[in-house]
């Protein structure tokens, strides 16, 4: 039975049933974009550089061909990142009893730009679809029903120079958008229903079949798209994915909430079904002319003329607007007469009325028919858009409360946490002028903490090597590459860092306290010897990896008192940044915080951290 939080957040158009399992598979995902070695192909792309008036650059574009996981592998995936022993535990689980996917098939294209396009993209676009059968039943295996045959494919625009920058961020609502359509689908077997959304999906199959979309009007085209958008199941899916979307922001306050809403492509959705006025629209309606405003221009004729050719060749009647507007409304028709004909042929007991006579020979009865379709649904998805901002605030409340009260909710949020509060061993790595100590200092939810800063190594060997020239012998390439040499490999004996680091936490072990460890993570070999050793003694091992744009890290470097030659900046960040993608899988935890900006520690952070494992 469904308890009575869970029941609330389906009324406010939310399953929690979803999160698991979008968090899994953004994880999933994330985890095998990880272990990506190289780009299969590139190719260069134009782009303006700072708006319209800026100057157009050329950058270099990276195409990954496409990734496929079993669903077989995604399942072993769930089991061994969600702590279950075994598959007959993870199918016995409320995640998998809410929302009983079996094997789920994942793939995804992954195309990689210059971070300047990324930016002017909108930090990351993604697309995403989710296919299966159309009369998909649900199957018994063993003691559970299971709904099998789901594929998730995503589509993804990354950055090119770091391709995991909040990559789970930008997946979850966008997979959370395609479960809900799975999610209502396993809901209507399970209550007895078809999995099928009725007269919707008719209308769903029309506005994508080629008789009516070939026509390649765009005043059609969009036309189509509202008729896509006003579907019950697609306003459910968007409703969900502004959920997932905005519980990553810092939303406090009603106000807070309204000015994201209004941000969001699912609220300018909804205003477009809002506003569409038959009247106006029709009047918009124009056929492809090759002169513009008195103005003759060769490509938009030839344009044109492949348009009108196109028209011609669909049975588009070009003699006036009008006559062109009751062809696309016979088209229209006949399209519907083909979905009526599939859907008897699937055994789909669904059909819809054809158009009348009398809208066939007044577009306007048409366009006002769906007018009032448009309006009702822009007001019922209005309400829900709200409800969002009701969900979303009332669950800030409870983790509010649960904050007074002591208990670490909103510190999931707010700090780097932990699922232990001893024996933990945290790596902080990033380049030099990360601002590797402000986060240690402010961001790591720990007690009863000691601190291995492998710098205070390299600065009593420098003392030793130079004495009173030790600063000024450091600060040098070749001197700080001596440093390094002595200090960096773990197989060396002479090391003093690892000799160090062996016997403090063989020491520390026995008094259960938790050993921060102030590194770069510029020497793999290193840190997967130094990961080792902390396994190897019994504690949890977390890594945090603390990023910050190179020119930031140049400026704060410059303003140190013992500052490093700029190419050796360059250089370590470079290799820091290579390095981490190969040791995630060591750690047990992982967190990436970006610290471009001094960090408000005062507020909630939630921009800048980010639990990727």
């Amino acid at each position: 039975m469904m308890k009575k939080k869970e029941l609330l957040n389906e009324i406010m158009g939310v399953p929690k049933a979803l999160t698991p399992w979008v968090n899994a598979l953004s994880q999933i995902v994330f985890d095998d974009v990880n272990k990506m070695v190289d780009w299969d192909e590139q190719g260069p792309v134009n782009y303006v550089k700072d708006g319209e008036d800026g100057e157009e650059v050329e950058g270099m574009a990276y195409r990954l061909k496409k990734k496929e996981i079993s669903g077989k592998d995604v399942m072993e995936s769930i089991v061994k990142n969600n702590g279950f022993s075994d598959l007959k535990e993870f199918i016995s689980s409320d995640m998998f009893i809410k929302l009983p996917l079996w094997r789920p098939n994942l793939s995804y294209n992954l195309v990689g730009v210059p971070t300047e396009l990324y930016k002017l993209e909108g930090d990351g676009k993604m697309n995403a679809s989710v296919s299966g059968e159309i009369d998909q039943e649900l199957k018994k295996i063993g003691k559970h029903m299971v709904f099998p045959g789901v594929t998730i494919h995503l589509d993804m625009l990354v950055d090119s120079d770091d391709p995991l920058a909040n990559l789970k961020n930008h997946m979850s609502d966008t997979i959370a958008h395609e479960l809900l359509h799975t999610y209502q689908k396993v809901k209507q077997l399970e209550s007895g229903k078809p999995s099928h959304f009725g007269k919707e999906m008719v209308l769903n199959a029309i506005v994508q079949n080629p008789m009516v979309t070939n026509v390649e009007l765009q005043w059609w085209e969009k036309f189509l798209n509202l008729i896509y958008l006003h579907l019950s199941f697609e306003v459910n899916a968007r409703v969900t994915q502004l959920y997932y979307l905005l519980k990553e922001k810092d939303i406090n306050t009603k106000e807070d909430f309204l000015v994201e809403l209004k941000k969001s492509t699912m609220w300018s959705q909804m205003k477009e079904l809002e506003d569409f006025n038959a009247v106006e629209y029709i009047k918009s309606f124009k056929l492809p002319n090759a002169f513009t405003d008195g103005r003759f221009n060769p490509l938009e004729m030839l344009s044109n003329i492949s348009k009108k050719i196109n028209l011609e060749r669909n049975g588009v009647n070009q003699e006036s607007e009008e006559e062109a507007l009751k062809s696309l409304i016979d088209l229209w028709d006949k399209t519907l007469d083909v979905g009526n004909k599939g859907m008897k042929s699937l055994g789909v007991g669904v059909t819809m009325d054809n158009v009348p006579k009398s809208a066939k020979e007044n577009p306007l009865k048409f366009f006002k028919f769906f007018e009032k379709r448009f309006h009702k649904k822009a007001e019922k998805w209005k309400k829900k858009l709200y409800r969002v901002g009701s969900l979303l605030l009332q669950e800030k409340e409870e983790y509010s409360q649960k904050e007074k009260i002591g208990e670490s909710l909103l510190k999931e949020e707010r700090v780097i946490n932990f699922s232990k509060p001893n024996n933990n061993f945290v790596l902080i790595a990033g380049g030099p002028g990360v601002g590797k100590s402000f986060i240690t200092n402010n961001l790591i939810n720990l007690n009863n903490i000691k601190l291995f800063n492998v710098d205070q190594v390299r600065v009593m060997m420098a003392k030793k090597l130079w004495g009173n020239d030790w600063s000024e012998n450091m600060s040098t390439p070749e001197g700080y590459q001596k440093i390094l040499d002595l200090t960096h490999t773990t197989s060396d004996p002479r090391n003093l860092t690892v000799k160090f680091l062996k016997n403090f936490l063989q020491q520390e072990r026995k008094e259960g306290v938790n050993v921060l460890y102030d590194a770069g993570g510029g020497q793999k070999e290193t840190m997967e010897e130094v990961l080792g050793l902390a396994k190897d003694n019994g504690f949890h091992t977390t890594l945090v990896y603390v990023r910050t744009p190179l020119e930031i890290s140049q400026k704060r470097n410059a303003e140190r008192p013992r500052s490093l030659p700029f190419d050796m900046v360059s250089s370590y960040h470079e290799k820091v940044k290579n390095n981490i993608r190969h040791l995630i899988d060591g750690f047990d935890s992982v967190w990436f915080v970006d610290n471009k900006d001094l960090i408000d520690i005062s507020n909630r952070p939630t921009d800048n951290i980010e639990k990727v494992k």
